[in-house]
């Protein structure tokens, strides 16, 4: 027999092996692709809960500036999809202390810190967001954006 005919298995089973080798290799980017897939899509939606809570705290802080400035207005934000139709705020209130003790959750702003919690929902997952505010004089940036000397 001569060398070529004795070789010609050896490199079907080379190709054989390397086939194989491949098929595993593909296999197992497929498997972790689904589960990246996966985590993608739960950050996703966390994140989206945690951007809503976001948006209604800026809504309550905004409803709170509106004249009568009352602490109750803070409910009205909560049904609102901010974001998207997935995307929406369960529950809003605003806090305020009051000069005796404990804490007001209905009446009118004094100039005291203003708690404002909001939870916000997103495809199943929920995100609580607590934050202070500060009534006063809210001016807005623009009203003085130029400035004329003279």
């Amino acid at each position: 027999m001569s060398r070529r005919a004795e070789s010609g298995g050896f490199v079907l089973i080379g190709v054989i092996m390397f086939v194989l080798a491949l098929t595993i290799v593909g296999m197992s980017l497929f498997a972790v692709s689904g589960y990246e897939a996966s985590f993608l899509g739960q950050s996703r939606d966390e994140n989206s809960a945690l951007y809503g809570a976001q948006g209604g705290i800026d809504m309550v802080v905004q409803l709170l500036q509106v004249q009568p400035a009352r602490l109750e207005k803070a409910h009205q934000a909560e049904g609102s999809n901010i974001i998207g139709p997935n995307v929406s705020i369960d529950s809003a209130y605003a806090t305020q202390p009051l000069p005796g003790g404990g804490t007001a959750t209905s009446g009118v702003l004094s100039d005291s810190v203003v708690t404002i919690t909001v939870v916000g929902s997103a495809f199943g997952i929920k995100r609580k967001l607590v934050a202070k505010y500060l009534p006063g004089n809210n001016e807005s940036y623009y009203k003085r954006l130029f400035t004329v000397a003279g």
